[in-house]
């Protein structure tokens, strides 16, 4: 626009948070020199059509993940020893921030019901850290550790480290505050080949399917949620299934392909081309349980 060929991307439901604006741009994106938008979702898709945005100029793009950030490989019990972890105890892990709107008090909650499962948070800068020590202290809640920060060549330890890796099962990340929409975190969790215990929303079903590759659970009801995550770890042979299944869904979402995949749309945009694209099968549909590391 103003003159220049623009491409605009965002991971955001503009078109649901500022109507109006968004109402307002699309006008623009009907113009030449509006090569299109990326977007992160389908969920932020059907948000900018809603607000007028041509659909030939939206693209879907998942974010991925690196196998150079998930190395060393290790199994289970390799990354266990490495953490001093118990071999036989149950392990649930989070990696990622931390702050009040992500909704890791859901977690401790989940952990106050399960007390002989280990919780390990990784990351989170000291003050929300402390708050939500405080938090678990308050809720008697002797089962979680904080890490602190890890640097990312350790994170791929704690998660091959893991039972099971969770996305705090609540609404309000996505539905009040709408800055976490298909967090990146989704993607190195499944390429670490465990299985998730995660909320059942619109952005997470595209790259997860329930008893396929997760465990997704109606957010905000933290009774259920435990209960799941209970079942799911007393079941190796799911836990083994699932998590086969966890890394063979991403194996074509690392980033390497995301940027080929744009270049090729980017290319025929410049061009004045829009073939259409074809919406991504979920995870699914296609049954393939081919080998993981457990």
């Amino acid at each position: 626009m103003f003159g220049f060929r623009t491409v605009f991307e965002t991971y955001r439901k503009f078109g649901d948070e500022y109507p109006r604006a968004m109402r307002f741009l699309s006008r623009f994106a009907k113009k030449k020199n509006f090569l299109g938008m990326i977007l992160h979702s389908h969920l932020s898709f059907n948000s900018m059509k809603r607000a007028g945005f041509p659909e030939e100029k939206l693209a879907v793009f998942h974010n991925g993940f690196d196998y150079s950030d998930m190395e060393p490989m290790y199994t289970k019990s390799e990354a266990r020893a490495k953490l001093g972890w118990d071999a036989k105890g149950h392990y649930v892990v989070y990696t990622g921030n931390m702050q009040e709107n992500k909704g890791l008090e859901s977690v401790i909650d989940i952990a106050q019901r399960l007390p002989d499962t280990n919780f390990v948070l990784v990351g989170g800068t000291p003050s929300d850290i402390n708050r939500l020590k405080a938090y678990a202290s308050e809720k008697q809640v002797a089962n979680v550790v904080f890490t602190g920060y890890q640097p990312i060549s350790e994170v791929a330890t704690y998660l091959y480290a893991a039972d099971c890796l969770i996305i705090p099962p609540v609404s309000a990340p996505l539905e009040k505050y709408g800055r976490t929409v298909l967090p990146f975190k989704t993607f190195l969790y499944l390429a670490a080949g465990r299985p998730v215990l995660a909320p059942l929303q619109d952005d997470l079903t595209e790259v997860m399917a329930d008893d396929y590759n997760a465990v997704l659970v109606k957010p905000d009801h933290i009774d259920e949620a435990a209960e799941a995550l209970e079942g799911l770890l007393n079941d190796p042979a799911r836990l083994f299934r699932l998590s086969e299944n966890a890394a063979e869904s991403v194996k074509h979402l690392t980033w390497e392909a995301r940027a080929k995949n744009i270049i090729e749309w980017l290319t025929n945009a410049y061009n004045g081309i829009y073939p259409t694209r074809k919406k991504a099968a979920r995870p699914e549909e296609s049954k393939q349980e081919v080998g993981g590391l457990v």
